[in-house]
């Protein structure tokens, strides 16, 4: 009878490790900067290598806190533009780790290994799940 709940603790641990909140998805797709990206690019001088953009899109009504460099860089309540699907920009030094937090109860670590190559990352939100989206595209909104 121990070995059977010494089990069922194991695969409930392996299930709750591996149902995460939060989800990667990674765009390797290098175009030319023209259009909206080469605005944003133009706008928030996303020509040097260190600096990317953060943009909070869908189904935000929360309290955002990012921390880049060990500096709050971010830190204000945001919501989602139904018409748009867009709520918040954000410029990091994508050389250092960037911590967000929402609502001051959920946090994700996002490592500089995995933004270093990319100069949007876009994050969505549906209920209590995250979609991080890393690109070079910028996005269009109306």
């Amino acid at each position: 009878m121990k070995s059977l709940n010494n089990i069922c603790y194991i695969v409930y641990f392996l299930l709750l490790t591996n149902c995460s909140n939060t989800k990667y998805l990674y765009e390797d797709v290098n175009m030319p900067i023209k259009g909206i990206t080469k605005t944003l690019y133009d706008n928030y001088d996303l020509y040097k290598d260190e600096k990317s953009l953060i943009v909070f899109e869908s189904d935000f009504n929360n309290e955002i806190k990012v921390i880049n460099n060990n500096n709050v860089i971010f830190d204000r309540t945001i919501k989602t533009k139904p018409a748009l699907g867009f709520a918040a920009p954000c410029i990091i030094d994508n050389s250092r780790d960037v911590l967000i937090f929402f609502d001051n109860k959920r946090k994700i670590l996002v490592k500089s290994e995995k933004i270093n190559k990319y100069k949007f990352i876009y994050i969505n939100k549906n209920k209590n799940k995250y979609s991080i989206v890393f690109t070079n595209m910028a996005h269009a909104y109306r």
